[in-house]
């Protein structure tokens, strides 16, 4: 469990980091550069970042799952994710929905920082099988 709390912690971060460069993004094109936004932004940033790292729990299982479940996980955990913005989005007023091509730019926002953190978090697992393997591989040897 805490390998799950550090995940979700380092999770947590990079979103929090993403959806920042994402909003200064997005106020840069959709508003202009002398642009003020009031410090509540922040703790909303906060509140969503904490909602979106709870998707982390669609991979807490004590069984394996089948490269279907890992799939359908993976889809249900964007789908969570892109609700909670989207939803936070409209009650916080930071999009303008009835521009299509901001909408577009905040969906595209969601899908580099998730696939982004997935990738990253492949790496990372990567890494440590491959650690893990070599640890008891150079064990095997020395018996």
């Amino acid at each position: 469990m805490k390998w799950f709390i550090l995940d979700c912690l380092r999770v947590f971060a990079l979103i929090f980091l993403g959806t920042s460069i994402c909003a200064a993004l997005y106020i840069t094109i959709f508003h202009s550069w002398d642009t003020a936004v009031s410090i509540v932004i922040v703790w909303e940033f906060l509140l969503v970042s904490f909602l979106a790292t709870l998707g982390n729990f669609f991979y807490l299982s004590k069984k394996e799952p089948s490269p279907l479940g890992l799939i359908l996980r993976r889809i249900f955990h964007f789908i969570y994710i892109d609700g909670i913005v989207l939803l936070f989005g409209y009650l916080f007023s930071w999009f303008d929905f009835q521009n299509p091509l901001a909408i577009l730019f905040i969906e595209g926002g969601i899908l580099f920082i998730f696939f982004a953190i997935c990738f990253g978090e492949y790496l990372l697992g990567k890494a440590e099988a491959e650690k893990l393997n070599s640890q008891l591989e150079k064990q095997r040897k020395e018996e």
